[in-house]
């Protein structure tokens, strides 16, 4: 599912205010999420068929909805940052997982990027999606600073 598909259907469902919706609302993703269960518990046999469900753009969200999904949240954080390292690294940088708090990534940008003006754009821009997209229970993604080497004079 494209993520402005995702955002339209967030924006209906925050404007949902009717109980009996509500209600049917959670039903379904009950239902649904039953029924995904009986899906991989099919072909968790297979880690080929699990790995292709869970690397689709529409399937993968919805593992991770349900709890289902074989990879950690650290894990797919990580694979998102592994994807996008060579292009911080073209541009003379690097970018590190630095924690994950609840909702919240924290990386760790260096070599050239850190301190960049430009690198806010690229942590909204590149590293930012890869991590809501490989993780979207994940509400913000933050950039932490580095700190400064201290120069000790004898």
């Amino acid at each position: 599912m494209p993520a402005h598909d995702v955002d339209e259907l967030e924006a209906l469902l925050a404007g949902v205010e009717d109980e009996r919706a509500l209600a049917a609302i959670s039903g379904l993703l009950q239902l649904y999420g039953g029924a995904l269960r009986r899906v991989i518990a099919t072909v968790r046999s297979s880690p080929q068929l699990v790995r292709q469900l869970a690397d689709d753009q529409a399937v993968g969200p919805l593992l991770v909805l349900h709890d289902l999904h074989p990879d950690t949240l650290t894990d797919r954080v990580g694979a998102a940052l592994d994807g996008v390292r060579p292009y911080i690294a073209s541009h003379g940088g690097n970018v590190e997982l630095a924690a994950i708090d609840g909702d919240v990534v924290r990386v760790r940008m260096s070599g050239t990027c850190n301190g960049c003006a430009a690198s806010s754009v690229t942590l909204k821009s590149a590293i930012e999606e890869a991590i809501c997209a490989a993780a979207p229970e994940i509400a913000r993604v933050e950039a932490e600073e580095q700190p400064a080497h201290s120069l000790v004079v004898l």
